[in-house]
Order: structure tokens, then C-alpha cells, then sequence
């Protein structure tokens, strides 16, 4: 719609309006085909420039529009910087602005400025205002204007019109700005949006990535085991057929007394060396892996550490911590971690080539065996883990005996055995190795350790089945039936040598 008393073109500016809207929405082409975001490329984001249709800029050549799109003193303001190419003076801005406010059209302020001396000087051109310029002239002439002013004045009802467009255009205006700094306000967000999911994305890969790498490796030791559990099995075979090859030589000698016992002999150790095989297999499917035991163990150490001589605050070295029944060595690694002297004690002779091949200092002997050997005062600690309950009573009296003689004042024993306060241990779980006697109660082996004279004796619980496994409920009933089958499924007792105590005042 183009009004003719103001020539200004309200659907003209209406389309202008949405034509910039359009080009900040920054929709995308509908032809533009969809592409996948690659993750692994970089996602950083150049900054995002989004045009200010309100930032007034200077040009040689303007369209009416870019004066008019501005209002009050900001109009004045851009007026003067666009055509008089400087700022407004102060009886110049307060002026135009007092003639705007009375309703004089922003048409004819644009053309009184373009009129003026300074205005010719700079000859900047709007397009479309050169009707409005000669209009300005003819009005400035006395015989001329004084006839033809009433009658423009009139027909371009200035202030009704000029208020009416001021007031859409300042609508308009303020629309716009509104709807520019809540598209700013959305890109921005959905750039920090992006970002912090991009971010979550790397690191969930990165955790995938790990993840692969410790099942990659787990699969490394799980075939290095089975190969070296083949080659275990391959060497006892082929050891096994040896000593077959030797019975059966030995069956055809002459002389029968010594036929047979050399068959003896050798059936004795064929089936001891099969039966070490078969346990060695035992512990490392039922005990669990090497590393689980050892973390196990950790709560042992403190109880080690605290026993050792100390002169000056400072730890001295010491005597030797005895391990009987080591197995595959977990508690001597993690004494040897520790910087702790140790020597395991195993009569099984694969477990003891296993603690071997780690370069650990042990023995191939009976353990009470060993300690009967040893002379009085000369180990530090006495240690054995699931031993005592594969013992008949005359050796567990026998170890406890031999332990509080090798000890050292102040040294310790630690021996941790299944814990038959445990019911589902005491009726089930116990008898999973058959080499198992009988189980052993705390009350008993506590006894045990007063009888001996040991002091400070604790019988600590240990290792209770998970959470998930008890039985629902908080009442007296349900708390109890929880104990007795949830409970700690291992104990031990830890305790003290007194100082002072002679071998000949053993009991």
C-alpha cells in the first residue's frame, strides 16, 4: 500500500521487515540434502555472526528505508551521520527533534538536510527523495510557498500520517529487535547445548574405548592361561606315562620284595603328583584369580607392619614371616610389595614352581615339618591362610605349639579358616575341597590361642555374602536368619608371642 500524501510505501517496508526476519532465521534451503554428523570429526563452532538490521553503516548511495526504520534521536542522529557525514550539533539535534515530535514527517526532515548548504556540499543520494527535495525548494520560495504550503500541507496531513507511521514503524522496530535478541538467545544456547553433548559423547567413547582395552587384555590372559594350563596338563601326562613305563619294568624283576615295594614307591608318587594337579586346578577355579586374594589379604598387613621392630620411630629389618600352605603366593607377593622378608612353606610341588616363576623364596615341605626346624625366636609372624581346617588335632596343637616357639617377642599368628557360624558354610560350602577335616569354631581356636599363652587375641569376621543375598526385612527374625546365613563366611584369629616367655616354659 503506498500512501501519496507521504510516499511511503507501508507494504514495501512490511516485506523489507520479513525479508530480513527470513535471513536471521537462517532457515536452510529445502533442496539441501541431509548429511550425518561425523563424531569424530572436530565440533568446534566458528562464531556466528548474525546481522544487526539496526546498526546504522555508511554508504554512498541509500534507500529512504534506511533512514526511516529508525526513530526519534536515533532517526536525527543517523540522518545527520549519513548525509552530513558527522555527528549532530546540539541546536541542530534539538531542532529536528522538536519538529519531529510535532509531527513533522521524517520524509521532509530527510529533505531539509539534504537541502541545506552542508547537505549539497556532501551530495550524498537517497533514492526516491528527489521529489521531496524540489518540494522542499518550492516551499522555501515566498511568492510560491505561501499559496502552496496550506494546500500540502493539507493533502500530506502530516500529523496524523506521520504519528500513525511512526507508531508502526516504531511497533514494528521494537518487534523486530525482540525477536533478533531471542534468536541470538536460542543459537547461543543450543550452541552450549551441542557442545556439552558432543563433550558427554567423547567421553562415553572414551570409556567404551577403555572398556575394549581391559577385555582385550583380560582375553590375552584368559588364552595365555589356557595354554599354560595345556602345557601343565601335556607335562603331567607325559610325566605320568614315564613313571607307567617305570612300574611296568619294575613288575618284571626277579625279585618280588623289591618289585614290590619299588611299585609302591612309585604308585605313591604318581598319584601324589596327579592329586597336586588336581588341586593346583581346584584353587583356580573355585578360590578365585591371584589378584582377588591378594586385595583380600590387604587387611592383614596393618597387623604385620605393627609387629616389626622400630628403633627411632624407623621400621628395622626383621625376621622372616613364615607362610604356611602359601599355594600360589599371593600373601608372599604382597609381603614383597611391602618390603616385608617372607618364606612360603607348600608341600604341593606345582605351587611351589608356580611362587618359583615369581621369584619367591619358598619351600617344598610339610609346614609343621618345617617350623620344628627352625630354631626358637627366629620368625617374625606365623601366617596360613585355609590350612588349619585340613589339619587332625594333634598337628593343629602341634603348629600352635611350634609357632609360639619360633616366634620372636611381640611376634604374631594370623590364620583364617572357614567361618561355621555361617550355616550354608558350616553344612555346604566347606566340604566344596575334599581335603577338608572338620570345621573350626572361634570359640575353639580362641581357646586355643590362650591356652598357648598367646595375648591381645582378636577373632576378626570376614568376607559376608552380598547385599542382594540376604533376606528382605528389618525385624528381630529376618535380622537373624540373615547372620546366620549371610553372615561372614571366613574368620581368623590374630594374636600375640608376650615378651619374655622362655621354650621351656611351653605348656
Amino acid at each position: 500500500m503506498n500512501d501519496p500524501t507521504t510516499g511511503i510505501d507501508i507494504d514495501t517496508l512490511l516485506a523489507n521487515l520479513n525479508k530480513e526476519a527470513e535471513l536471521l532465521a537462517g532457515e536452510p534451503s529445502r533442496e539441501q540434502s541431509f548429511r550425518p554428523y561425523n563424531l569424530d570429526a572436530p565440533h568446534t563452532f566458528a562464531e556466528l555472526v548474525i546481522p544487526d538490521p539496526f546498526v546504522f553503516k555508511l554508504k554512498p548511495v541509500y534507500e529512504k528505508e534506511d533512514f526511516l526504520r529508525f526513530d526519534d534521536a536515533e532517526f536525527v542522529t543517523n540522518a545527520y551521520r549519513g548525509l552530513l557525514r558527522r555527528e549532530p550539533d546540539e541546536n541542530g539535534l534539538t531542532e529536528y527533534l522538536v519538529r519531529l515530535r510535532n509531527g513533522e514527517d521524517k520524509i521532509m526532515i530527510l529533505a531539509s538536510l539534504m537541502y541545506s548548504d552542508e547537505g549539497r556540499r556532501h551530495g550524498v543520494a537517497v533514492r526516491g527523495m528527489a521529489p521531496y527535495v524540489t518540494l522542499l525548494r518550492l516551499l522555501r520560495k515566498r511568492a510560491i510557498g505561501f499559496f502552496l504550503k496550506p494546500v500540502i500541507d493539507l493533502c500530506m496531513l502530516r500529523p496524523m500520517v506521520g504519528r500513525r507511521v511512526a507508531s508502526l514503524r516504531s511497533d514494528l522496530n521494537q518487534l523486530a529487535r525482540a525477536e533478533l535478541a531471542n534468536l541470538r538467545n536460542v543459537t547461543e544456547t543450543s550452541q552450549l547445548q551441542f557442545q556439552r553433548t558432543m563433550a558427554d559423547i567423547q567421553q562415553e567413547k572414551q570409556r567404551l574405548l577403555e572398556l575394549k582395552s581391559e577385555l582385550d587384555e583380560l582375553s590375552g590372559q584368559l588364552e595365555t592361561t589356557h595354554l599354560v594350563n595345556s602345557q601343565i596338563k601335556t607335562l603331567i601326562n607325559d610325566d605320568h606315562h614315564a613313571r607307567q613305563r617305570l612300574l611296568d619294568k619294575l613288575a618284571h624283576q626277579s625279585h618280588e620284595h623289591i618289585a614290590s615295594e619299588a611299585l609302591t614307591q612309585a604308585s605313591e608318587l604318581a598319584r601324589d603328583d596327579r592329586l597336586d594337579a588336581f588341586y593346583r586346578a581346584f584353587e583356580d577355579s573355585c578360590r578365585g584369580t591371584e589378584n582377588d586374594i591378594k586385595s583380600l589379604f590387604e587387611v592383614y598387613l596393618p597387623d604385620i607392619i605393627d609387629s616389626l621392630p622400630r628403633q627411632g620411630g624407623e621400621v628395622q629389618s626383621s625376621t622372616p614371616v613364615v607362610d604356611i600352605g602359601c599355594g600360589r603366593g599371593e600373601w608372599l607377593t604382597l609381603l614383597r610389595e611391602n618390603s616385608i622378608p617372607a618364606i612360603g612353606i607348600d608341600s604341593n610341588e606345582i605351587m611351589v614352581n608356580r611362587c618359583r616363576e615369581l621369584e619367591l623364596t619358598v619351600k617344598q615341605n610339610d609346614g609343621l615339618v618345617y617350623l620344628q626346624s627352625q630354631p626358637s625366636a627366629s620368625v617374625q609372624a606365623v601366617t596360613g591362610f585355609h590350612v588349619i581346617e585340613h589339619l587332625p588335632f594333634p598337628q593343629l596343637f602341634d603348629l600352635f605349639d611350634e609357632a609360639r616357639r619360633v616366634l620372636v617377642d611381640g611376634g604374631v599368628i594370623i590364620f583364617e579358616t572357614p567361618n561355621p557360624e555361617n550355616i550354608l558354610v558350616g553344612s555346604h560350602t566347606f566340604y566344596h575341597d575334599p581335603s577338608h577335616r572338620n570345621p573350626i569354631t572361634p570359640t575353639f581356636i580362641k581357646f586355643m590361642a590362650e591356652y598357648f599363652g598367646f595375648i591381645d587375641i582378636e577373632i576378626r569376621r570376614l568376607h559376608p555374602y552380598p547385599e542382594e543375598a540376604r533376606v528382605v526385612g528389618m525385624d528381630t527374625l529376618t535380622e537373624r536368619v540373615n547372620g546366620h546365613l549371610c553372615g561372614p563366611q571366613d574368620f581368623a584369629i590374630i594374636a600375640r608371642k608376650p615378651p619374655g616367655i622362655a621354650a621351656s616354659d611351653q605348656p
